[in-house]
């Protein structure tokens, strides 16, 4: 009975929700109240032991002259420090053209704006909401893992909810999805 008055209740706020602020506090005060996980339901630690490390990720995307000299091997490890695991740059390339990403400068460039991007769960989202164009140069995809640095699940679970409470046309656009994971804790 407690549980169908609290959904109830929260139910009857979603729809009296009218900004993003609105959105992500009944989220946050849904989430305390019934101690609930994260809404993926994912193992939260990183990296994640299904995960490929990052080293390994790089070298099987670049020719393998590229990473095969213990100065390459280096110059790999250097780029991937504070990455958490290979996921980050799986999700980049499952995005962009083989072109963008085919040398080890270019890759470098990528493995750098993963540090402190927490899998690839941000990207992903951002990814999922504006159209594929806006994500298929190097340039694009950096714009975007600048802003997920730091977002964690929780985070990215509120931008779910509160888009999907929104008008879809204010959920579809860059600026507009950045302006939702700021309100819900970016």
């Amino acid at each position: 009975m407690r549980w169908a008055l609290l959904g109830s209740l929260l139910f009857s706020n979603y729809l009296h929700a009218s900004t993003l602020d609105d959105l992500s506090f009944l989220f946050y005060k849904n989430k305390i109240s019934s101690n609930s996980k994260s809404l993926s339901e994912k193992d939260q630690c990183y990296p994640s032991p299904a995960s490929s490390s990052c080293v390994k990720v790089v070298c099987s995307n670049i020719p393998n002259y590229q990473c095969d000299e213990a100065d390459e091997i280096r110059e790999v490890t250097t780029m991937c420090k504070g990455n958490f695991g290979g996921d980050c740059l799986t999700g980049v390339f499952k995005k962009l053209p083989k072109y963008q990403y085919d040398e080890l400068s270019e890759v470098a460039e990528i493995a750098t704006q993963c540090r402190n991007v927490y899998g690839s769960v941000c990207f992903d989202f951002v990814a999922s909401k504006i159209p594929s164009y806006q994500l298929d140069e190097r340039d694009e995809v950096i714009q975007v893992l600048n802003q997920c640095k730091g977002v964690y699940y929780d985070t990215i679970d509120c931008a779910r909810f509160a888009c999907s409470k929104l008008p879809s046309f204010k959920c579809d656009e860059a600026d507009e999805i950045l302006d939702v994971l700021n309100s819900c804790g970016r």
